[in-house]
């Protein structure tokens, strides 16, 4: 599926005399495709290793993508459906992704299986979800709504259904810690991003990407309700893992 935009991230190449949070505004949205693939190290994989997850995809239940951008994450799924009698639920609270998300649909026609909206994910109410997607997304909701926005999906998901979560983690062990965050930019710095993009970027999400643990993360999701928490994708400090209800 096609985007609108394929330009060059550029955002943080300049001196920046002012650095303000990152936003995902519309500045973001035209360098998304760029951005994330030159910063996420096996985003394309990931991405692609989604469309797996279509076979728990039930006829007649909906599937939540929350926090999904450009919706990369919920047409990979797609992919992996075998019917079309399901409900795809896609929610941002970037008005500028919503909007450039449903332009793809459209060109796609794919727009009839898709409910987009503009909308806080912390306030979505979710009611017989056979799958949910959060990619790279609870990393940046205020730390003391988690827990209470995992239990609402556990409870919002039908018995069997599934919940993939993709975060990027921070190691308990500060030497582990600060290998993989070398190795983090070295993928940064061999993707053409220079040393003042990395560290101008790094200063901009300071405050508005808050990485929890893996053993935090999986026991919120035990504390949840789900039965069976499994690992299933990481590269460097970018976990996937995948709940079951």
């Amino acid at each position: 599926m096609a985007t609108s935009f394929e330009k060059s991230d550029s955002i943080y190449s300049n001196v920046l005399n002012e650095l303000v949070d990152f936003k995902f505004d519309q500045q973001t949205v035209d360098v998304f495709v760029d951005m994330i693939n030159r910063s996420v190290p096996g985003y394309g994989s990931l991405i692609r290793l989604l469309s797996t997850f279509g076979c728990y995809v039930k006829p007649n239940t909906k599937v939540y993508d929350l926090g999904c951008s450009l919706g990369s994450a919920s047409l990979s799924l797609l992919q992996g459906v075998d019917h079309q009698q399901v409900k795809m639920i896609a929610v941002d609270n970037s008005q500028q992704m919503i909007d450039e998300f449903q332009t793809i649909l459209n060109k796609n026609h794919i727009s009839n299986l898709f409910d987009c909206r503009f909308e806080d994910v912390c306030k979505t109410q979710i009611d017989n979800a056979s799958v949910v997607i959060m990619n790279l997304t609870l990393q940046f909701i205020k730390q003391n709504e988690r827990d209470e926005l995992v239990g609402k999906i556990y409870q919002g998901l039908n018995n069997g259904g599934v919940f993939v979560l993709t975060e990027k983690v921070v190691n308990e062990d500060q030497p582990a810690e600060q290998l993989l965050q070398t190795q983090h930019e070295q993928f940064k710095f061999e993707n053409g991003y220079s040393k003042l993009e990395i560290s101008q970027k790094r200063q901009a999400l300071e405050n508005v990407l808050v990485r929890d643990t893996l053993a935090i993360h999986i026991h919120r999701l035990q504390q949840a309700g789900f039965t069976q928490v499994v690992p299933w994708f990481q590269a460097f400090q970018f976990v996937g893992l995948m709940a079951v209800k």
